[in-house]
Parts: C-alpha cells; structure tokens; sequence
C-alpha cells in the first residue's frame, strides 16, 4: 500500500503548512516571497522546454515544482495576514463597536469581544473592522450587555503583548488564531450603550441565541455543577466552571468533554447519519439524507456560537457526507487534509492554535490506530464495547499526549477509566439535552419527561472526574517537552506508524535513530544545565531569579504568599531547566516607618559572575562614598525608584539599567528620556518583556 499517492492531499497540506511556519517565524518580506514564485515559474517553463528524452531524468521537477509554490503559497497568505492586522493610534480614539461574544462576568471585570464598525478620525467617522479583547469595569450596565448590543466608546487601544516570561504561555499568538490584536479597557465612564446601528453580525446573532439557550438550562437544571457542565458540553459556554471543576477535569483526562469539538459533531454525525440510513434504500433518499445530516450539523455549529472548532469539524464531517453522496469512498485522511487545507488557507493562524493541533494528531491517530489496536483482542458483545471505546480512548493519547505534555506539563494517568464512563454519559447528555432545547419552547410538556433523565446523567459527569482525580497517582505533573522534543517524538511516532502500514524496514531504522536521538537530548539536557539570570515581568512585584544547575535562587520583594500569586509567571521556565522549587531571598525595599532606605549589602546581587545592584523606591546614597566606582554589570531601578542619574554615575560604573516591571508607565518614560540623553543603555521589562541572560 502506497500511502502518499493515495493520498494526494495530504501532500499538499504539508508544504503549506511548512510556508505558513517559514513566515510565521522569519518575517519573509514581500521581495524574498516574489523571487521565490519567480523560481517557480522558471523551474516550470524550464521543464516544458526540455527535450522529451530528458523530461525522464527530471520527473522530480514538477513535484519539487508544486512544493515549492505551496511553501510560497503558505508564506504569501501569513504575510497578508499579517499585512492586515490593524494599527490604532497610541492616544484614546472614539469608536462604534459591537458585542460579539457572550460576556464573561468577574467580580471585578466583564470581558468580551468587541467587533469595531467605525472609528472617529480628524476628518470625520470611518469604516473600520477590527476585533477587540474588551474588558468592562464590573457595572450593571456592563453585567447586562449582550451580543448584538452596539456602544460608542473612547478609549486607548493597545497592542496585545505578552509578558516576555521564558516558557511563558504565548497569549498574543493565542489571540492572533482568533485574529484579535488589540485590547481595551473601558472604565464606567469611557463607554455608553446606543440604538441598534444595522444588522447584527452572524456572530452575535449566534451568541444571543445561545443566551437565551442558556437561560432555558438555567431553568431545568439543578444544581450549579450540572448546570455549568450542561452550559459547557452543550452550549460551549465554560464561564460558569469553577477553578475546581476545571483542575478535577483536568486531572481525569475528561477536560475534552467540556470543550465543544470534533467529539461533539462527531456524535452528532452518527446519530443522524445512522438513524436515517434507512433512506438509503430510496431513489432520492441519499440526497435527503445528506442534506439533513448537513443542515443539522450547520445548525449545531450556529447554536454553539460559531467556535473554530466546531466549525473545523463541521466542515471535516460535510466533505465526508458529501463524498459519500457522489459514492466517492475517499480515504479519511484526506478529508482531514482537505478540512485543514481549506482552513488554514482562510486563517493561517489556525496553525499555531491549541485546539487545531490537539483535534487533528488526535482525529488522525484514532482513525489509524484505533482499528488495529481493536483488532488485537477478540472478546464477546459487552467486553467487547468496552474494549472498543477503551481502544479510542488510547489511540487518541497516541496522537494527543505528546502535545498536551508540551503545552500542559501534566498527564492524566486514568485517562482510559475516566473515558470509558464519561463519554457514554457525555454523548447521553448530548442526545437528551439537544432534545431538551428543542422541545422546551414547543413542546413544554415532552421536556417534563426529559428533564429528570437528564438531570440525573448531569449530576453523575459531575461526579465522576472528582472522585477519578482524588485516585492515588491520579496525575502525572511536572512533565516537560521542548519544541526539539516535541519534533523528535512525533518523528518517531511517524515513522513507526510508516513501519506498520508499509513494513518497510528503513522506517523502523529511522524509528531507532530518532530514539537515539531523543534519549541523548534528554540526557544532554539533564546534565547541561547553564547557569542563567531572569528578571521577570510580573507587575507590581519584583522577581530575579538565579538559576545554577539544581540551584534555584529566588530574589523577592516579598514572601512566600507573593510567591503563590506570581508563581504562574516562572513554573515553565522552572519545569524547562528541571529546577525544584526556589530558596527565597528577600529584596530590600523601603521600611514602612522611614521615608528612605541606606544602601547597604543587601542592595547587591551576585549571580555567578555577574554583579548587579538593585534600588527600589526612595533610597539614600548619603553612606556611600567609595574610593573608586563600583563595579557592575547591571542597576536594577524597581517600584519608582528616585534616584538620580548622577548618583549612579559618581558610584557605579555599569553596563545597563534595567527597569522593573514595578515602575509606573510615567517613570520608566522619564528614565528612558534621561537616560537616553547620556548614551547610557536602558532596558525597560514592561515594554520589553523580561530580561534574562545565559551563560556556562
């Protein structure tokens, strides 16, 4: 069996996908992409000339031909997109905007997306389309918004920016995959709510009616937990999980259940798609049916809200149904190829998108390796249904582990237990909830005999992941996968599933190597462990950290408790150097009884051989009076320090100043002007992200 010839489209989605990384990651400029289609026509034209007896010892060039416009094809959508990204004005703009999404509502905040129509400019009002990550100060009125809804605003725009954090989760590329740049916040007075501007979008026409779906669970559900597992498993709407519900989740394997999916289509696919198979028998049954399957499907996507997800597998499950139709019995891998090629070409963001990479590896290692790994044991009916879905579940992990190890840092180790009880009750609720919404408003009393059933299936989900996660070794944390890892294992996984299929032995020979390869990376990064320093970027609290070997040096303005509410912003770069938890030093600062503080040792930091000083707030230079400057390589000005350029310069010779993540906007720009006046390098973590530096 030839796997790639009988799968053309898969060999298209690969080069494009390697286009959209090429750009993504080296900024291509429009010049390096136009030569490179240029290459192409000439390998083409060049191909058409040769003589036939040549064409023959050349029947690589056309392939190598279409890789080479795929890979410029990828590049050429990445750079558009990137081209098309807006670019607000740094000063607070007036702008016509609309709810989209269904507000999230905190004790401090309302956060939703905000849809931009027109913006406020010196000549007047303009067109504008740019979606926002909007944040509401917590008021009625913003309790109250609802998708569809149009404000007027103004406020400061900003560019969406991470926290510069090593191994820091990348919020910006998370938020580009749903193609949002910028964010705002809109304090009581900075918005108000107006009349109805044109049609709502199809977006917020979706959303509201999900609200509404949701005010009908709230209705016929009790009790909080299988009310806010009824809202997420069949509306997508997760606000209502608690942290607890989500940890108990995670630690069961069972999160997938409550994020709308391919799972979810897919069950809906086979119910209808089995249940109508009955028409199959008709003359113009099969085209009823497929267009039944297919309207379902698309009205499933619109009640969930039109999540990528969702529509990523409605559109896999459509050109499946299609296929059939023309009785065109398609391999599966390449209408996942075809889904992804088509969705990629739309968003090329969708690349770098969690759920994109998690669906597809777990899709794509189900449909290989589900059915030989079923076909392993030969057990009777009700063993053998069991066995069946404990097989999907592990042919899934195949796929799925690698990635949720490198993004996650955990494993769910009963994830094959918990899955063989929640998705049955997942794709119960599934049926009956559906059920549930539909005849609630028409049929009021049909709902009364669903309701209990339902309820009682809700409260054993919300059971089950609680009492699978307090099992003993229940969770696997602490777990670390590099991008080179990461690359490495799926290789191997590649080339092994190669193995199988064509029981080619130069596969299983590459299988070996890359396992070699793997564990003495592993190894490496166990025993090569450099030394480095890292200033954090963590807000109003001061964090330099120290990491040699085992060693993890934690400089603090503050304890232990400070430490929890900032532990987010370092557990990855800990888990990445292997580095246990941190021996805590205290960073001076200000007594709260006195006005200044004396320089004193505890200013100066030795991290190998670097020296650096750190100043925080008001400090008196008054004591020291050295023979000769000080040395260091760094001045660390931290919490609005007021210090003057020339005290530094009369003490300190130094190679940077690094401003905190502590300093308010205002003095890190008067610092950056004075310092920027005296040639004197200046690195400020806000704008820059965190500083750190290598070595050994």
């Amino acid at each position: 069996m030839h796997f790639l010839p009988g799968n053309p489209l898969v060999r298209l989605v690969v080069p494009l996908m390697g286009g959209i990384l090429l750009q993504h990651h080296c900024r291509l400029e429009w010049s390096v992409i136009f030569l490179s289609a240029a290459g192409f026509l000439v390998i083409v034209m060049g191909f058409s000339l040769l003589a036939s007896r040549w064409k023959f010892f050349s029947g690589w060039l056309p392939g190598f031909s279409i890789l080479i416009l795929l890979l410029v094809i990828g590049a050429t959508l990445t750079r558009i997109n990137q081209a098309q990204r807006p670019v607000f004005s740094s000063e607070q703009q007036f702008f016509l905007g609309e709810i989209t999404e269904l507000p999230g509502k905190k004790a401090r905040s309302v956060h939703t997306t905000l849809r931009v129509r027109r913006l406020r400019t010196d000549t007047g009002w303009i067109p504008a389309k740019a979606k926002l990550s909007a944040y509401f100060a917590s008021t009625r009125e913003a309790r109250e918004l609802l998708p569809g809804d149009h404000i007027m605003a103004r406020a400061y725009i900003r560019p969406i920016q991470n926290y510069g954090n090593p191994g820091e989760f990348n919020y910006k590329t998370y938020m580009a995959t749903h193609r949002i740049y910028h964010q705002v916040y809109l304090g009581r007075d900075a918005w108000q709510k107006t009349a109805q501007r044109g049609k709502k979008s199809l977006k917020a026409r979706s959303n509201r009616l999900r609200y509404h779906l949701a005010e009908i669970l709230a209705g016929g559900i009790g009790g909080k937990r299988p009310r806010a597992i009824a809202s997420a498993l069949l509306l997508g709407h997760r606000d209502l999980l608690t942290p607890q519900m989500k940890e108990q989740f995670s630690a069961s394997g069972t999160m997938h259940i409550l994020a709308i999916s391919g799972l979810h289509v897919g069950i809906i696919y086979l119910i209808f798609s089995t249940g109508l198979s009955f028409m199959d028998r008709y003359r113009h049954g099969r085209p009823i049916k497929t267009l039944i399957v297919l309207s379902v499907l698309l009205a499933y996507a619109y009640l969930t809200g039109l999540s990528p997800s969702v529509a990523r597998a409605t559109l896999m499950f459509a050109i499946l149904a299609l296929g059939r139709l023309m009785k065109r019995h398609t391999s599966v891998y390449n209408n996942l190829a075809c889904s992804a090629f088509i969705l990629l070409v739309i968003n090329p963001m969708l690349l770098f998108s969690i759920s994109f990479q998690l669906s597809y590896a777990a899709v794509t290692a189900i449909i290989f390796y589900q059915p030989r790994i079923y076909r392993l044991f030969s057990l009777p009916p009700l063993p053998g249904k069991i066995w069946q879905w404990l097989s999907l579940a592990l042919a899934a992990q195949i796929g799925a582990a690698p990635l949720v190890i490198h993004y996650f840092h955990t494993f769910p180790n009963y994830f094959w237990l918990s899955n063989l009880v929640a998705l049955p009750l997942a794709s119960l609720i599934l049926i009956l909830g559906m059920v549930y919404l539909i005849t609630t408003p028409i049929l009021p009393f049909l709902s009364e005999f669903i309701q209990p059933p339902l309820n009682i299936v809700l409260l054993g989900l919300s059971k089950i992941p609680g009492i699978i996660a307090q099992l003993p070794l229940s969770e696997t944390s602490g777990l670390w996968l590099s991008p080179l890892q990461l690359l490495l294992l799926y290789s191997l996984i590649l080339s092994l599933s190669g193995f199988i299929l064509v029981k080619k032995i130069r596969l299983l020979k590459l299988a070996l190597i890359l396992s070699i390869s793997l564990a003495t990376f592993n190894i490496y990064t166990k025993w090569h462990k450099p030394q480095q320093l890292v200033i954090y970027n963590t807000g109003k609290i001061s964090a330099i950290n120290h990491l040699n070997g085992r060693h993890n040096i934690l400089y603090l303005n503050g304890n232990k408790q400070t430490l929890k509410k900032i532990h987010r912003y370092m557990e990855n770069h800990w888990l990445s150097h292997q580095a246990g938890e941190p021996v805590i030093k205290q960073l001076p600062g200000p007594p709260p009884n006195a006005p200044t503080l004396p320089v004193n040792q505890a200013h100066f930091i030795r991290a190998g051989h670097i020296r650096l000083a750190y100043f925080h707030g008001k400090t008196n230079f008054s004591r020291l009076r050295p023979a000769e400057k000080l040395k260091l390589d760094y001045i660390v000005l931290a919490g609005n320090a007021n210090i003057s350029g020339e005290t530094l310069r009369r003490c300190f010779t130094f190679k940077k100043i690094i401003l905190d993540s502590s300093c308010s906007y205002y003095y890190r720009q008067r610092w950056i002007k004075a310092f920027g006046q005296k040639d004197i390098p200046v690195y400020s973590i806000p704008e820059q992200g965190a500083f750190y530096k290598t070595w050994g």
